[in-house]
């Protein structure tokens, strides 16, 4: 895939699952257990230039993705297809966690409720399930037309200056 093509593609998903965030998780639902400090051993807001064995893939304005170099493509039991690290002006704000069946959606909803607790799933979405913490939200959501999915977490704090509701 064409870098400039990927990061419009990342793009339009880090604004629509964050403003699905924002927009459709109700106060009651807010916070969980085992809030994550970090995304495999990369603190939030970590700057891009402390980081070793990262791979630029595409940039839109503020926005830059990377891979990194010999990340496990497993999480517990599930394959991993792809793991995305998004920076927003240098800082890190985004994982995106890609993985390719059903089987590996429903091992990743009982992974991530094992962890965090019970997840909030409106009505209306269905395979889409939330987790909303203070600092961190996290978003499973599962495609049944391409039988793929993605896992996104989000640093609450960048995430609003890259919305711009800082």
């Amino acid at each position: 895939m064409k870098p400039m093509r990927f990061a419009r593609r990342l793009d339009r998903v880090f604004v629509f699952a964050a403003l699905a965030l924002t927009f459709s998780i109700p106060a009651a639902a807010l916070g969980f257990s085992n809030e994550p400090v970090d995304f495999r051993g990369i603190q939030w807001g970590a700057r891009i230039g402390e980081l070793r064995g990262m791979q630029f893939l595409a940039e839109e304005g503020d926005l830059k993705f990377y891979e990194r170099e010999n990340d496990p493509m497993l999480l517990e039991n599930v394959r991993l297809d792809r793991i995305v690290y998004g920076f927003y002006k240098d800082q890190f704000f985004t994982a995106m966690v890609y993985y390719a069946s059903l089987a590996d959606f429903l091992n990743l909803k009982d992974i991530l409720s094992r962890n965090h607790g019970e997840p909030f799933r409106p009505e209306e979405t269905p395979n889409r399930y939330f987790w909303s913490g203070e600092q961190i939200d996290i978003l499973l959501i599962f495609n049944e037309n391409t039988l793929s999915g993605r896992v996104s977490y989000f640093f609450k704090p960048l995430q609003k200056q890259a919305e711009g509701r800082q």
